[in-house]
């Protein structure tokens, strides 16, 4: 039985007097740990006090009627120059509070992970691995001396993933390929977060006839496939005059982006949206689409194409890393090749002109998506951890015991 779970998040939160603030991707699946647990602690460094940048903003307000959710705040995060006193900060908080956890998960582990997993005095760790950006890195366009310093840094940041997943007592990955790099039998899962099972709409088709409603949704970067899906969707445009592309998220290609609309004559049908957190504001936008473009290089596996799934949105993606895992061509998505516009130009009129195509997919791409709402994937998080715990286990096993520290070297 998991009693008081720990949490790691990444990024920041924030206590207020009513819940806990969260960025918004990982809020409903705190929301359900917090109604299987007695107590959960949200472990978080505090929100900057400067411009708050978009992955540190705290949009999801996490609410409990039981009132069993807290932050515990680890300070400022800091820069390189302050890593030793960060750490040193770090383990004294960690050191003092993990005792009274039964269970601490760390979600998408790397440095700043495992200043918490080495401090931690948890009887039970589980890291929740759902992607690593050494393949973006490989495959981004980005100039020599960004990909080196991108390199250097993925390198550092895998040294600690792999002494974090030599420890933990649970490992979850959303990927045959991380179970296989990792070299640890791990549950193979899928961890969107972000969606609740109330938010899940299924329609059996169909509005693609005289309009068409395209999406980009997430960072745009050009590794992302972001220009050949804006060369796709001008190549459509006049079979399509009504067709519209709508740029759901923010990154350092959008400008470049729009620019590359009005060169191609296609500016006026392209919506651009900015940043929308992962909140019913996201979602409506979801349900009034037709189909989402991931053309990417490189993925783990992404939230969006599991939104777009769980809300009845068509999805044209790349096979590559964790997507080409999970799905399965003309089962759930459409697969293209890489830097292919021509591909994405010919799956989308074909999407559109195959009434029977676009039935199948939608209802085999919202069965699929039903089984990773947060209450399932929170659901088998808890009993996952819950389970580490068999007969053998003995107290002179757990926190301050020499085993327990073994593990942590």
């Amino acid at each position: 039985m998991v009693r008081h779970l720990a949490f790691h998040y990444l990024g920041c939160a924030a206590a207020l007097d009513d819940g806990v603030a969260v960025p918004s991707r990982v809020g409903p699946l705190l929301e359900c740990l917090a109604a299987m647990v007695d107590r959960l602690t949200v472990i978080a460094y505090d929100l900057p006090a400067d411009p708050v940048p978009v992955e540190d903003g705290i949009e999801y307000v996490v609410r409990s009627p039981r009132r069993n959710v807290d932050v515990l705040s680890l300070g400022q995060k800091g820069t390189l120059r302050t890593y030793i006193s960060r750490r040193r900060r770090v383990r004294r908080i960690v050191e003092g509070a993990s005792p009274e956890w039964d269970a601490l998960v760390l979600q998408l582990a790397n440095r700043r992970a495992n200043l918490v997993f080495a401090a931690s005095r948890s009887d039970r760790i589980a890291a929740m691995i759902v992607g690593r950006s050494a393949t973006h890195v490989a495959r981004a366009p980005w100039p020599l001396r960004r990909k080196l310093v991108g390199r250097l840094r993925t390198s550092v940041e895998e040294r600690h993933v792999r002494r974090i997943v030599r420890g933990a007592d649970v490992v979850v990955t959303n990927s045959e390929e991380l179970s296989r790099q990792y070299g640890r039998e791990s549950r193979i899962d899928v961890i969107p977060m972000s969606t609740r099972a109330a938010r899940y709409e299924h329609r059996a088709d169909d509005r693609m006839i005289d309009t068409l409603d395209l999406m980009i949704s997430g960072r745009i970067a050009a590794e992302k496939g972001v220009f050949e899906a804006m060369t796709a969707f001008a190549s459509v445009h006049s079979d399509f005059p009504r067709a519209r592309l709508h740029l759901v998220g923010d990154g350092p290609a959008l400008a470049q982006l729009l620019d590359r609309a009005q060169e191609l004559g296609v500016s006026g049908d392209v919506v651009a949206h900015g940043w929308v957190p992962a909140t019913k504001k996201l979602f409506d936008i979801y349900a009034s689409m037709d189909v989402l473009l991931l053309p990417s290089y490189a993925e783990g596996l992404p939230y969006s194409v599991w939104e777009a799934l769980a809300h009845s949105v068509l999805v044209i993606c790349t096979p590559v890393d964790g997507v080409r895992d999970a799905f399965g061509d003309e089962e759930e998505v459409m697969f293209v090749p890489p830097r292919d516009d021509a591909a994405i130009a010919r799956a989308i009129r074909r999407l559109a002109g195959d009434a029977v195509l676009r039935r199948r997919l939608l209802r085999a791409g919202y069965d699929r998506a039903r089984n990773v709402t947060a209450e399932s994937v929170a659901s088998r998080l808890v009993q996952e951890i819950a389970s580490t715990r068999g007969p053998e286990w003995e107290p002179s096993n757990g926190p301050g015991s020499e085993a327990h520290r073994r593990r942590r070297r």
